[in-house]
């Protein structure tokens, strides 16, 4: 009678632990669907351009509503680049939270020339990650594959709005790589968003903004020249 019980409650246990087992095809689905984040070549480019644009437009006013006139005391920050707008709506909501006014900006994607840093041309994929490989092991860390249209295969170390940008990253790379290139291509930039706000004298309310993540890694606050409204 004692085994009978004993077999009785194994098959019971086991039964609960089968039904409690994680299963992909019964679990609810994510809230949110994976996002991929931007490509970091991108983020810095179009850090590059944005900064050109205000520059030329400081001796002719202001182009937009984005530009910000600080208070006493005051300094202007830029908060971005978002490449998703459920990330850039969210961060307009802390901002709303911590008694931050904002303005918006958008970048619209365009295609503009560019310099390219590679290495390369391969003749395969799997060349190209034994060389990624090496590149990993150098701590060089920032670098994707990139398929031709000959079906040859380079490693992109990063792209530049200026011939004059792209030869000083290539010098960054003097006695650590052999053989990087430079070359001039066109590419689309991806929409960008972007949110800018003064603050004045408010460093512990700046520093609890700057050390949040915003969701995506492309987006950072930066310190922004003030431009008058």
């Amino acid at each position: 009678m004692r085994l009978l019980l004993i077999v009785c409650g194994s098959l019971l246990l086991t039964n609960v632990a089968i039904f409690l087992w994680p299963n992909e095809s019964r679990g609810a689905p994510h809230v949110y669907a994976v996002q991929q984040d931007i490509n970091p070549h991108f983020v810095r480019l179009n850090k590059e351009v944005e900064e050109k644009f205000y520059a030329a437009q400081s001796s002719n006013g202001p182009a937009d509503d984005a530009v910000l006139a600080a208070g006493a005391n005051g300094n202007c920050y830029r908060l971005g680049p978002f490449m998703h707008k459920s990330n850039y709506e969210l961060a307009q909501a802390v901002l709303l939270n911590a008694n931050v006014e904002y303005r918006k900006s958008t970048r619209k994607s365009k295609e503009s020339s560019v310099y390219r840093v590679y290495l390369g041309p391969f003749t395969s994929k799997a060349v190209a990650d034994d060389v990624r490989t090496e590149l990993r092991r150098k701590s060089v860390l920032d670098h994707f594959i990139r398929k031709e249209e000959d079906g040859q295969f380079v490693i992109s170390l990063g792209i530049y709005t200026t011939l004059e940008s792209g030869e000083r990253a290539v010098s960054l790379f003097d006695g650590q790589l052999e053989n990087v290139k430079l070359r001039q291509e066109v590419v689309l930039l991806p929409d960008t968003y972007w949110l800018h706000f003064s603050m004045n004298d408010e460093d512990q309310k700046r520093q609890q903004l700057a050390s949040m993540d915003w969701g995506e890694r492309s987006a950072k606050i930066g310190k922004f020249e003030c431009q008058s409204i």
